[in-house]
């Protein structure tokens, strides 16, 4: 779970990098918009991540391989951000347009990561209260080879 707070936050303070880096060069500036800049910066800042930390990325491989895939994928969010809340007329600030994309960010990330999480925590804690309150009865190995065996059984039977 701490390597899952861990990259929510580093996804999540990608943009707010960018923007003071940027803020700092250009000062006069009054919309921040996502591509080229923001969106090739998450890139290769997820890039670096995925490279430096891939065994911390997940326990196994196929973990890590979608949390890759996620982290590349969130590099098109600041799309979705600049189309919904800033490019429709609002007159915002580069800062709060720096907060959008960062909320935006980790906002995604939350949906798509921590919402699978969660529940599946939350299923597997119901699951165990009732195979430990008797409610449901967990198969021994040996009951589930002789339930498979009869499957079988039946299957080729015909």
């Amino acid at each position: 779970m701490l390597r899952i707070v861990a990259i929510t936050l580093i996804q999540g303070m990608l943009p707010a990098i960018f923007g003071l880096v940027f803020l700092w060069i250009k000062s006069d500036v009054t919309l921040i918009a996502p591509w080229p800049m923001l969106m090739l910066f998450i890139f290769f800042a997820n890039l670096l991540i995925v490279a430096a930390g891939w065994k911390y990325l997940g326990v196994t491989r196929s973990d890590r391989q979608a949390q890759a895939i996620l982290m590349f994928l969130a590099v098109f969010e600041p799309l979705l951000t600049y189309k919904v809340l800033i490019a429709e007329g609002t007159n915002l600030t580069p800062w709060v347009q720096i907060a959008c994309y960062c909320a935006g960010q980790a906002a995604v990330w939350v949906t798509i990561v921590w919402g699978p999480e969660i529940s599946g925590y939350f299923m597997q804690r119901r699951w165990d209260k009732k195979v430990l309150s008797g409610e449901r009865k967990f198969p021994s190995r040996k009951e589930f080879l002789e339930k498979r065996e009869r499957h079988r059984a039946q299957r080729y039977k015909k």
